[in-house]
């Protein structure tokens, strides 16, 4: 009897395990493997990398494979592409055979009670670009610079009564607090901002663990988490709706309360989840740049001094008593700008771009099946050889004949 459930057993994993290795496809898919069934190669690409350079998950792919391969992360079947062109062109077809997509854990967390993902396009998608753009977008921010100004001095007075800063919790909090006042205007979180950023990184691992929404998991703790801040805004929210005056829109709450009166897809749930959006994609894509920066000048002598020089100019020629740099003067800075510009090509924060497909892709002799995501990775056109020169370098001078339509600015 034992053999037999054994014998069964094996039988039953064998076929999984051949269903799992061979998707289902209306033809060939590109090369690659799916990993272990559920799992498939998730541990390997969430391993941490300390350099600069592509994840090795990807280099060693791309040289068994190709810059096309499959693969499967959290159990959701993905296709990575390191290809320029394929790249562009899938970009070109969003709305057609190629929709906006997220990891499973994402989709399950920012999806409504009435069910609407935040990230579907068509007016949805109208919506959140809308409201996001017109307060965190280049116009907005112009206006917001005494504001920033503000906000860095206090925290930067605050560092230096301390023996020791961790750069990293140190900039989360700030960029929170900013946050905070630009979206909520001028609203205080109940705990300090260090504590509500510890709260806000377990939604960022969460993120990035298999959606199981089970006590002791990573996704638990994310979902609960996400409800304790969405909670919060919808008190905001709430409050807001009952003082403000109907002309005033001023602040980000307030354009999201009239875009809930104007648009019935604006319920509460989702203006809330909006707002979360704004608040947590701030903090923590801004916070690792910004690390990353004073980490790679605090390296280059040559590149600090010339960058004190340079807005040391700056201050000395200012003859106003606030000491308030205004966006004339900070488009002055040359330099200043090729190290921001040489910082985000070597920053490569998330993975790379998710498209999800509706319709069958054919690229190459290969088909992406509907369903699956495609993982545009951009990183390799920000490390390609043939368009920086030494592209592991930290080199801002090179930005002065580096053409701005290549790399991040495509």
């Amino acid at each position: 009897m034992a053999s037999l459930i054994a014998a069964v057993i094996f039988i039953c994993a064998a076929s999984l395990m051949r269903r799992w290795r061979n998707p289902k496809c209306d033809g060939e898919l590109p090369p690659g493997s799916m990993g272990i069934p559920f799992i498939g190669e998730t541990i390997q690409i969430f391993l941490p990398s300390y350099s600069l350079d592509i994840h090795p998950f990807i280099t060693k792919r791309v040289q068994r494979y190709g810059t096309i391969f499959k693969t499967s992360l959290a159990g959701q079947p993905i296709v990575m592409s390191a290809d320029r062109e394929f790249n562009e062109w899938v970009i070109k077809q969003e709305g057609r055979s190629v929709e906006i997509g997220y990891m499973s854990a994402f989709l399950k967390l920012f999806t409504t009670e009435e069910g609407t993902r935040i990230y579907q396009v068509g007016e949805v998608h109208k919506c959140i670009r809308g409201s996001l753009h017109n307060h965190f977008g280049h116009q907005n921010m112009m206006k917001q610079l005494p504001l920033i100004q503000k906000v860095m001095l206090k925290s930067m007075e605050k560092w230096s009564n301390q023996p020791s800063v961790d750069i990293r919790k140190a900039t989360s909090a700030m960029l929170l607090d900013f946050s905070a006042i630009h979206l909520f205007d001028g609203y205080h979180f109940e705990a300090p901002p260090e504590i509500m950023c510890k709260r806000l990184g377990k939604i960022l691992k969460g993120l990035l663990a298999f959606p199981l929404n089970i006590p002791g998991f990573a996704f638990h703790e994310c979902v609960k988490e996400h409800k304790y801040f969405t909670n919060m805004i919808r008190g905001i929210l709430k409050e807001r709706l009952s003082s403000m005056d109907s002309a005033s829109c001023g602040h980000p709450l307030d354009d999201i309360i009239h875009r809930m009166k104007d648009n019935e897809l604006m319920t509460e749930d989702f203006a809330a989840q909006v707002m979360f959006v704004g608040l947590f994609t701030s903090m923590e894509s801004l916070s690792t740049t910004i690390t990353l920066l004073l980490t790679l000048i605090s390296d280059n002598d040559r590149v600090l001094r010339d960058l004190i020089a340079e807005n040391e100019s700056i201050v000395g020629n200012d003859e106003k008593e606030s000491n308030c740099i205004s966006w004339e003067q900070l488009k002055s800075l040359d330099f200043t700008n090729q190290v921001v510009k040489e910082v985000l090509r070597l920053a490569n924060l998330a993975p790379g771009i998710f498209r999800r497909v509706v319709q069958d892709v054919h690229v190459k002799g290969m088909t992406i099946p509907a369903g699956w995501t495609i993982i545009l990775v951009n990183s390799v056109v920000h490390m390609n050889p043939d368009l920086y020169v030494h592209p592991l370098e930290f080199n801002p001078w090179r930005w002065k004949v580096q053409k701005q339509s290549v790399g991040i600015f495509d």
